[in-house]
């Protein structure tokens, strides 16, 4: 299951893996989770629908905004997404047949979300090199963020089941660091472009480097029809 934790731990000349099972499961969406999971990697690969809503073209934005915050934000320990405004806008537009949206037409979706409790203003901050921290550091440079949370995590003795807003079985995965460096492997040229150029085309402040230990994984799809 995508998101689950899993330990590794080397003895002598094997390696075991093993899992922490939750006291009680937790539901998120139709997915049962039985052992500790992250949540970050459940809020990147969530599947969510895009077609567009018989109400109009103004739902169907409304979702590709959520989506683009989710697939391209920067992600807190409790699976909300953030993005600055203008890194929103860019990547909405840079999305198949989405250019047809103005900025003004997503401020306005931005806006609406914000006033129906879908989306909320946060405060982060940028670091001289361009990185982008939440929460904001002191003496760095603050960033408006938007901020977009697919999921609110079940508390303790509280209902374990989390609904989404929508999903499907087949859906596509986003591209994402993966760490190999304990498998005493390095990201390949391709891998190092292929992040290069996704962390260009989003916008993203930073280098366009792979952080040491860590390979790219390309967007793909996942699943199929039930």
């Amino acid at each position: 299951m995508p998101g689950t934790r899993i330990t590794a731990k080397l003895d002598r000349s094997r390696l075991r893996l093993s899992l922490t099972p939750l006291e009680r499961p937790v539901f998120i969406g139709s997915k049962r989770f039985s052992y500790a999971y992250d949540p970050r990697i459940i809020a990147r690969e969530l599947p969510m629908s895009l077609a567009h809503s018989p109400a109009g073209i103004g739902v169907s934005l409304d979702v590709l905004v959520q989506e683009t915050i989710r697939k391209l934000g920067y992600l807190d320990e409790a699976g909300s997404a953030l993005l600055p405004v203008e890194n929103l806008i860019r990547g909405v537009r840079s999305r198949g047949t989405s250019h047809q949206y103005s900025s003004d037409a997503i401020r306005a979706s931005v806006n609406g979300l914000i006033n129906r409790s879908r989306l909320t203003w946060e405060t982060g901050s940028c670091a001289a090199d361009g990185v982008l921290h939440f929460p904001a550091r002191p003496g760095e440079r603050t960033v408006r963020l938007v901020c977009y949370t697919p999921f609110v995590l079940p508390k303790p003795k509280k209902q374990r089941v989390v609904h989404l807003p929508s999903a499907s079985s087949q859906h596509g995965v986003a591209g994402h660091l993966m760490k190999i460096e304990h498998l005493g492997k390095q990201a390949s040229v391709t891998a190092q472009a292929a992040y290069a150029e996704a962390h260009r085309s989003a916008g993203l402040t930073g280098t366009h480097q792979l952080p040491k230990g860590h390979t790219y994984v390309k967007p793909h799809e996942r699943g199929g029809p039930t």
